[in-house]
């Protein structure tokens, strides 16, 4: 039986609107760092109901892409094969 990764920690910000990918942060296993991260960008997007500000914990980026493929598609899902990409 294979070991379980650490569990990392992604931060995105996507506009639905525009229906692209703003930014992404890996924060890798600092929890910490991903929830302080998280409660400044719900700051600085307040009011903006067309965004979402999405913290997710998983074992890999490619598994978060499995789960919650609406973040990856048109810019979204280029936005993130080139962080997959650099990530190697």
């Amino acid at each position: 039986m294979s070991e379980l990764k650490p569990v990392q920690h992604y931060l995105f910000i996507y506009d639905r609107k525009a229906d692209k990918l703003l930014g992404l942060r890996e924060f890798g296993t600092d929890a910490d760092a991903a929830l302080k991260a998280y409660a400044e960008a719900e700051i600085e997007y307040s009011g903006m109901q067309w965004m979402d500000i999405v913290l997710l914990a998983s074992q890999s980026l490619e598994s978060v892409r499995r789960t919650h493929g609406n973040y990856f598609d048109g810019e979204a899902r280029r936005s993130v094969e080139r962080a997959l990409a650099m990530s190697f």
